[in-house]
Order: C-alpha cells, then structure tokens, then sequence
C-alpha cells in the first residue's frame, strides 16, 4: 500500500532541495513535490512518496532533511504520514494541487469511533463525485493520519485553483461536505507543486 508524507513548514520548500538528494536512493522512495501555499505563500509545502508505509518508516534520513528547519525554534513542522490506496502520482503532478484536511470533533471514544467509519464512508463518495469533474485530475487520494487517527486528509488535482473553486460554487457535492462538517473541521489550500 503505498504511503506519503505531506510536510508543511512556515517557510519556502526550497530549503529542502538540497536535503532531498538523500531520500532519492532510498530503498522505496517513488518522488518528491514541493511547493508554495497559493493561500499564503510563508507556508511550504512537501509531500514524499513512498512504496508503503514501511520504507518511510525505515528512511535513515528524514532527520537529514528537516534538519535546515529545525534550527528556528519559532517554526512549527508539521508532517503527516498517510496510507494510501490509490496512485498519487497523476494528483500531485497536475497544475494545481488541493489539500483538504479533517480533523474529527468527538467528545468520547465511542464517539471518535463512529465518526471515524462515517467520515471514511463519506471520503469515498466526495472522491468518486470529484474524480468526475471536468477539471480534475484523477484519481484524488485520501487516507488516515498515522500520527492522529482523528485526522483524515484528501488531496485532489485540478486544472487550476480557480476550476477548483467554480466547481465547489456550483454545489455538486454539497451535502456530503456539509454533513462533514457537522462532526469535523475541514482546511482546504492549495498548492503549485514542483517534483523534484
């Protein structure tokens, strides 16, 4: 199963370039993008993609690489690590890449549980519908956060920021994002991604 990891720093990605050259031979690694956040451009973004979750897992050099960030203590790095179970590839590499985060609202384990299964019944639909539009580039992905098992993430490619946007506008999936948010935050932004 393949996995990813979106890494999101307050800062340009390109303070990875150097760093990436190590993970490209490791046991594995299929690619890396990085890019700007088109909503706020202090904010980077950069996403590895992996064969599955194990050979991220046993990369000896993810230390090496958030190392020229780790050195400003006010920055905040944020890395998730998720399973997949669809090619990532043809999202990440079109001209405009959609992160949406949801992060589940639930007061008690039980709770948690349920709104867990519901929103990963909800992800399949939003993704079948979305796969569809005429300016998408499918197929998008989503998966669970290894790190917070209450934080699911979708990426979707686009023909464009502003493609993404009319489509949302014209409510074709509306009522499935509505009952997700009844029971989860939900962050979307954007991306232009390089691969390196």
């Amino acid at each position: 199963m393949p996995a990813i990891q979106i890494t999101t720093v307050p800062t340009s990605p390109d303070v990875f370039k150097a760093s990436t050259d190590l993970i490209k031979a490791a046991p594995g690694h299929q690619s890396s993008f990085y890019g700007l956040k088109v909503e706020d451009e202090k904010i980077g973004y950069f996403v590895s993609v992996w064969d599955t979750h194990e050979h991220l897992a046993a990369n000896p050099h993810h230390a090496a690489i958030i190392k020229p960030l780790a050195g400003n203590p006010q920055w905040h790095i944020d890395a998730l690590n998720i399973n997949i179970t669809t090619d990532p590839l043809p999202a990440l590499s079109s001209p405009a890449v959609e992160f949406a985060v949801f992060t589940l609202q639930a007061p008690d384990e039980a709770t948690a549980t349920q709104n867990q299964k519901r929103i990963t019944e909800l992800l399949k639909a939003l993704g079948s519908g979305l796969d569809l539009a005429a300016a998408a580039h499918p197929p998008c992905f989503w998966g669970q956060s290894g790190e917070d098992e209450n934080k699911f993430v979708m990426i979707v490619g686009w023909e464009s920021v502003e493609a993404h946007i009319e489509f949302a506008m014209a409510g074709n999936l509306g009522e499935i994002v509505r009952e997700i948010k009844t029971f989860a935050r939900v962050s979307i932004s954007h991306s232009n991604m390089t691969k390196d």
